[in-house]
């Protein structure tokens, strides 16, 4: 059986999510000002593995390969729409 947990996102250039092996991100959202990221988990994994996280803001240089090691997630509005994030996360095995 899997369940949906939410994990914090800071709004910060670069993070990582410590998530049990074998999770899928399936999204960043903003819940109440903040941003949170929703995994989908399987049922009793102990083993754990990080999902690295890269942020930009609408308008921002974006430093990364979004070619082939990062891949775009979502696009999240705080502050009533007035701060555009767009979220890249990284293959992680």
């Amino acid at each position: 059986m899997e369940t949906i947990w939410k994990y914090n996102v800071a709004v910060d250039d670069e993070q990582a999510l410590l998530v049990p092996k074998g999770s899928k991100l399936l999204s960043v959202k903003e819940q109440y000002g903040n941003l949170v990221a929703y995994v989908l988990v399987g049922k009793g994994i102990k083993e754990t593995t990080t999902i690295n996280l890269r942020i930009f803001g609408t308008g921002h240089p974006i430093d990364i390969n979004t070619t082939d090691e990062w891949k775009y997630l979502d696009t999240v509005m705080t502050n009533k729409g007035e701060l555009v994030w767009h979220v890249f996360y990284k293959n992680w095995v």
